[in-house]
């Protein structure tokens, strides 16, 4: 019997590394302008700076711009999940490398899609990593794109 799948945004930004750096860069750059215009400080390496009417100027034009391109990234990520959701086609792929990088994960896996050979892989939370152990050689279901076979995720990671 074939496990169900859904949609799941909470998944997506539980797993996806890109996804929750986007959100994160959107707190971040808030963060730092509501430290100017309420606080009237900045945090710097070596301790913190007063600010002038600038910094706050500055800070609200980095926060503005940082959503709207990190909103801009998240809707096309999230689009892409949605389009594998909708069309994505299982197969069998099998873990070729687990790459361990600061505070993340890169998972990589070979697959074959219609007798052409793929390697891909996902950046993964380490939280992700710890709870799934992905081993070299491991077996996992694939979602490909039929449209682009190159775009690839582990299901049971975002479905």
């Amino acid at each position: 019997m074939e496990n169900q799948r859904s949609f799941s945004l909470g998944r997506i930004f539980s797993n996806d590394y890109y996804s929750d750096l986007s959100l994160s860069a959107i707190l971040v750059s808030w963060a730092f302008y509501i430290l100017a215009r309420y606080f009237g400080y900045l945090p710097t390496r070596e301790g913190a700076i007063i600010v002038t009417e600038s910094h706050v100027h500055y800070e609200l034009s980095m926060a503005a711009t940082v959503t709207v391109l990190a909103i801009i990234f998240l809707v096309k990520r999230l689009l892409f999940f949605r389009s594998l959701y909708n069309r994505g086609v299982e197969i069998t792929g099998v873990i070729d490398t687990v790459l361990d990088i600061d505070i993340r994960h890169r998972v990589e896996y070979k697959y074959q899609y219609q007798n052409v050979d793929y390697w891909r892989g996902n950046a993964i939370q380490r939280s992700t990593y710890r709870i799934n152990n992905f081993q070299k050689g491991d077996e996992v279901i694939l979602l490909v794109d039929p449209q682009n076979p190159k775009r690839a995720v582990i299901k049971d990671l975002y479905f």
